[in-house]
Parts: structure tokens; sequence; C-alpha cells
């Protein structure tokens, strides 16, 4: 096997300047940088081949590899200003954080110490969900798989250079890349035949099979397997100056190209992500290209490299905070102030923190900048071993501080984790557990319904407390159905016709929130057609193409936006089914990414959920945008019910009589509130509804 070379290379650093400004612009949400994220897959691919060349090279000096010296190596390289950073974000959430937001920290700080922060994240919401701008855990994510491929890889790696032949071992390791990336492409869709046929409930974690490939270890290595080829790569690496510069150039296209032309929607990593991992590679394999390598060669570039991981640290915090304290957007002021401060507290901790733990010594950060011209120096950097001059600490002593650090803060934050973020510190308008009473009631009327499968076999069905599940025989039976605001919509006509013998409501399962089915109008085959392939999501779709709609009366439809395949839905049943009579319930409010109680409680008044400040989602003239027409179809305008005749944002209501908040989360009625839209409704509508036959 060729022998790697393990000098320092200024260019990894300047590849790592370039990855982490990518994930910082991209997270100061700067124009053109929409798909910086592509900078953690630039240093995915950085690591595989960090890290295969030391194995390589270690066993072919020693004919063997020492897994202890290796871990300890990578906990002092790793750990320190991961520690500082959690502590950091630790006691500033403690001032800033409602409860509500902490109870959530105090989770994540658990799995980050652990290296299990993508497991958590991968639970818990998407990464481009807009929740993540509470979570200033949420970027280590990547250190948790990078953590996990340090367990898997070097294992895997030293088995087979053990057993296996040069060829035998880089065969092995593309099989393993292809299956990754093949792994990609069958669970992107969140349909997995294998998982479906054996579990249910196993199937149900990878329903979302878009948060699954992005976070989870499995599907990023084959990013660490095109870093790790190119250490056997390297050893045909042309001599010719030009053709070095033009695959340098090349390598530097693929990377950086998607930083500007990727989006947060595109299915990713999967094939998406080959472009920049790919690129990364050529820009390493062709590292020494005397001209176009200057850009990441320059002292400069080198200076930014070394500090990436602090930089990478500490920048999202301070994002989160800010917007957080402020309440308000990244405007562009601000975003040069973060970007300043974050490069300085990156200097910083590399200076004070990472070098001190990694080296003994903090000088060698200048010395680095200085010799970054220097070929083959013999500075040990943060591209090479890692292995300091002297230690201050012996390995298990090392590893000693470690564990009792991590555990002076692993104890309070499960505490808070456990005890609802220590709502001790404010006082509450709404209490945690009051605002999770108040979610949990709203499904109170919809589990004791009426649901489409069970409407379509006839079977009536009956509750816990004895009353009629579907109303069987009735003589208006009224569809209702939506996007995650189906709820509201049952809700709504349950509390105004849930005791009327002669009126049944069949509900079709939520099109929105988590395990959304997504159904949408294949107009060439005039039919619904689902989106997320699980096998509820078949069976309501095809009810909803072949079961007898003559049964149905009303079809009630309440989506919160405007999106255009909503209302082509409902077009498509009115136009099918011509005796069909229309409902469209409008939309009210919304102020996500935040939480209602959450601001109530913040504002100490529920007032602050009609601000202009936080609303992200107000129109009064949807109607107007749906294409329908009064004929078509009545329009209730919760609006017009809970804002006044002017509709105006300011008059609109947040807080029942009763002290029941009319929204809690982002835009979901309560229980109470929905009710009175009903009764609101049958008022207001009273002639309209009687000529629907209501």
């Amino acid at each position: 096997m060729t022998k790697s070379n393990l000098s320092y290379s200024p260019e990894i650093d300047g590849l790592r300047a370039l990855a982490v400004l990518s994930v910082l612009l991209f997270h100061l949400e700067v124009a053109g940088f929409s798909g910086g994220f592509v900078g953690v897959d630039i240093f995915f691919v950085i690591s595989g081949f960090l890290i295969t060349r030391l194995i390589v090279h270690e066993i072919d000096e020693t004919g063997k590899f020492r897994f202890g010296n290796f871990y300890v190596r990578r906990v002092r390289r790793l750990f320190p200003a991961l520690f500082a950073t959690v502590l950091f974000t630790f006691v500033a959430a403690l001032f800033i954080f409602s409860p509500f937001h902490l109870e959530r920290f105090g989770g994540a700080i658990l799995y980050a110490l652990t290296s299990l922060s993508n497991f958590f994240f991968w639970r818990e919401a998407g990464y481009f969900d807009v929740s993540a701008s509470f979570k200033p855990l949420l970027h280590t994510w990547s250190l948790s798989v990078e953590e996990q491929f340090y367990l898997l890889w070097p294992v895997s790696l030293v088995f087979l250079m053990t057993r296996l032949k040069k060829r035998g071992t880089w065969i092995a390791m593309a099989i393993i890349g292809l299956v990754s990336l093949l792994l990609n492409l069958a669970f992107a869709g969140g349909n997995v035949g294998v998982l479906n046929s054996s579990s249910k409930t196993v199937a149900s974690w990878f329903s979302d099979g878009k948060a699954t490939i992005f976070y989870l270890t499995p599907f990023r290595i084959f990013e660490f397997f095109i870093g790790g080829a190119f250490v056997w790569l390297n050893a045909h690496a042309p001599k010719n100056k030009r053709l070095l510069d033009l695959i340098f150039t090349l390598g530097l296209v693929l990377a950086i190209a998607p930083v500007f032309l990727f989006t947060e929607e595109i299915i990713f990593p999967s094939y998406n992500a080959l472009p920049p991992a790919i690129g990364a590679g050529l820009m390493i394999f062709a590292r020494n290209a005397p001209w176009a390598g200057l850009i990441i060669r320059n002292r400069l570039a080198v200076f930014i490299g070394l500090t990436s991981y602090s930089l990478y640290l500490i920048h999202w915090p301070l994002i989160v905070f800010f917007q957080y304290a402020f309440v308000q957007t990244l405007s562009p002021l601000s975003q040069i102030a973060i970007f300043a401060l974050s490069m300085g507290l990156a200097v910083l901790m590399y200076k004070f923190i990472e070098q001190p733990f990694r080296k003994g010594t903090a000088n060698s950060f200048w010395l680095q900048i200085k010799n970054t011209d220097i070929k083959k120096t013999e500075l040990k950097t943060s591209n090479l071993i890692d292995e300091g001059a002297t230690k201050p600490l012996s390995g298990s002593a090392f590893g000693l501080v470690c564990v009792l650090m991590a555990i002076l803060v692993l104890v309070p934050s499960a505490n808070i984790w456990a005890n609802k973020g220590w709502p001790w510190r404010t006082t509450e308008l709404l209490s945690l557990d009051q605002f999770k009473n108040l979610k949990a009631a709203r499904n109170t009327d919809y589990l004791k319904g009426c649901w489409l499968r069970r409407f379509d076999s006839g079977q009536a069905g009956k509750n816990p407390d004895g009353s009629v599940k579907c109303k069987v025989g009735a003589k208006t039976n009224i569809l209702i159905m939506g996007d995650s605001h189906t709820l509201d919509g049952y809700n709504a006509l349950y509390g105004a016709y849930g005791d009327d013998p002669d009126i049944n409501l069949v509900v079709v399962p939520l099109d929105g929130g988590t395990g959304a089915c997504i159904y949408a109008v294949d107009h060439g085959q005039r039919k619904v057609v689902h989106r997320k392939n699980n096998k509820n999501c078949s069976i309501n779709t095809e009810l909803l193409n072949t079961m007898d709609w003559s049964k149905i009366d009303i079809i009630v439809f309440d989506a919160f936006d405007t999106r255009p395949r909503y209302y082509r839905l409902l077009f498509h049943f009115l136009h099918r089914h011509k005796h069909l009579k229309g409902i469209l319930i409008g939309s009210y409010l919304g102020v996500r990414p935040n939480f209602c109680y959450d601001l109530a409680n913040r504002f100490r008044s529920f007032s602050i959920c009609r601000s202009e400040k936080f609303v992200t989602h107000f129109y009064p003239d949807q109607f107007e945008k749906s294409g329908f027409t009064p004929e078509q179809v009545l329009y209730v305008d919760k609006i017009k019910i809970l804002c006044g005749e002017e509709r105006l944002l300011k008059n609109c209501q947040t807080l029942l009589p009763n002290n029941v908040p009319v929204f809690m989360d982002g835009d979901h009625f309560s229980r109470e509130a929905a009710h009175k839209i009903g009764d609101e409704m049958k008022r207001l509508y009273a002639e309209e509804l009687k000529a629907i036959g209501l």
C-alpha cells in the first residue's frame, strides 16, 4: 500500500475556511448563500480524508493502529471548545429563554454532550424548520455525525486493511460508500417497503425521509468515503502544473456552485451532495496547484481555517440568542456585527481553549499563520495527527476531567428537561402543563368522531361513553378535510352541529403537520394522489377516489395557508361530484416560528400575539385569492368573526372571555375558540347555510 504523507498542508485549513464561511453566511441569511449548508459536507469530506490518511499511515508504518491514542486525540481536539460553547449557551439560555424553550434546550444539551445530537433533532424537527431559530445547539448535529464516524470508520478500516490487500480494502470501502448513497435514495421518500411490512412503529420513525437522510450517520458515510478515497488517489496526482490548476478549478466550481444554487427545498444529501463532496475531494487532490491553489493557501484563508471549529461552534448560538432577545430579523448591520463577534470569539476560543488543551501552548497558533508558506513544516497543526509537543494532562487524567466537566452541565440540564424548563424563574400567564392540556383537548371531539374509513364501511361504532361515532342514516353527511387545520374545522362544525342527530360529521385524517399525506390532484388521471407514502395515506386516498360520494352532501375545507394545492383539491371534488355543496373556512392569523403561549408569557399579555412585530400570517383577502365565487362555495371568514367587520389586525381576539387563548401555538385554535367559530358561523351565515341544507 502506498505510504501516505502526513506533512502539513495549509490548503486543508484553507478549505475549512471555505466550508465554515459558507455555513456562517447561510445562517446569517446573507443574500445569495441559500445553499451554504453544503459547507458541512465539505467538512465531512475533509474529515474522511484526514482520518483515513492517519489510519493508513500508522498501519503502513507500524503494522497496527493504536485506538486509545486516536480517541484521546479526538477528545482533545473536540471536547474543550464544545464544552465551552455548551457552557456559554447554558448560562445565556438561563437568563434569556422562557421555560418552554429552556425545557427543550435542556434535552439538547444532554444529547450534544453524548454525541447524539443528530438523533435528538431528527426526532424533534427538520433542520430547515422555522423552529430551528430557537435551538442554539442545533448545529451540533454535524459534530455527532462526525463523532459517530470516528467510532465506526477506524474499526472498519483497520479490520479491512489488516485482512485484505490494498485493492480489496478500496473495493470494500467503495461498496460501503455506495450502499450509503443508495440508502439515501431508498429512504428519501419516507417509504421503506421492508420496514412497512415488518413494523409499522419502526416505519413511522422514518416517515420523514428528508430529515432521516439529513441527520443520520449511515446516510452521510459516502461523503466521508469520498474524502478517504483521495488518500489513495493522491499517489496518482499529476505533476503538470496546468493540469493541477485545471483540476483544482473544477473542484472549486463543484464545491462552491451549490452554495449559490441550492436551496432548502432540495432533497439532501442524496445525489445532490455529490457535487460539493467530489469538488472538495478534487481540491484536496490538486491542493498543490500553483495558482488556483492560492485561493485556499493564502494566510487569510488559513487563519480562518485554523479557527473554523470554534467559529462553527459559536456563531449559531449568537444568531439564535440575538433573534430571540431583540425580537427582530437579521438586518445588514446585525449580520455584520454577528459575523465580527463570531470571528473574534472564535480566535479567542482557538487560542485560549483549543490550543492549550491540544498542544500545550497557545503560541503555536500565530506560528502556524506565519509559516503557511512553508510546504514541509514540522508543525503538528489542526489537519495533522493532532498530537501536542507537550501535554498538560495524561490521557486518562484528561478523560476524567472531561467527564467531570460534562457532569457539571449534564446534571442541571437533565433537571431542566425533567422539570419543564424551571418555570420558577418567571411568572407565567399560561403554564407548560396548561398549554399541553389545551393542545391535547383539541383532539377530544376528533377522537370521538366519524373517520372516513368507518363511514365508508357503514359502521356506526361507539365511544367509551356510549355515544355513536358515525350517525348512520343521518339526513346530512358533511366531509371535512384540509391541512393541519382540519382539526380546527372539525371542532368548529362539531361545536355547531355535534349534537344534531340529523347531521353526521365525517373527517379525513389530517393533511398537515407530522405525518402529512400531502394530498394533491393528478389532473392527467383525474384523481387524488398523495406524496407521503405510507399505508394510511394510501387507504384514505383510495377512498377519496372510489367511495360512494352520493352519500356526502357537503364538503368543508379548512386550510390555513393560501396554497393553490388546497383549492385545486376542493375544486376537484366539486367539479367531479356536481351535487356537492362546498364550504371554505378561511384562515386567521399566525405568529410562527413563535408560539402565542410563549410570547404571552414573555410579554405578559396575549395581545402581543396580534402585534405586527410577530404576526407572520394574516390574509384578510384569502377568499379572493382562492379563485372561487360565492356561488361555488360558502366562505366562512374567521377574520371577520374574530376581528370585526373592518377585519383589522389590531382588533383581532387572542383571548376568549373565559381567559382561554384563541390559539396557543403558531396558529392552531383551542377547542373553545373553534367551538366559538362554529357558533358564530351558524349565526352570521344562517341564510347561506340554510340554502345548502343546514
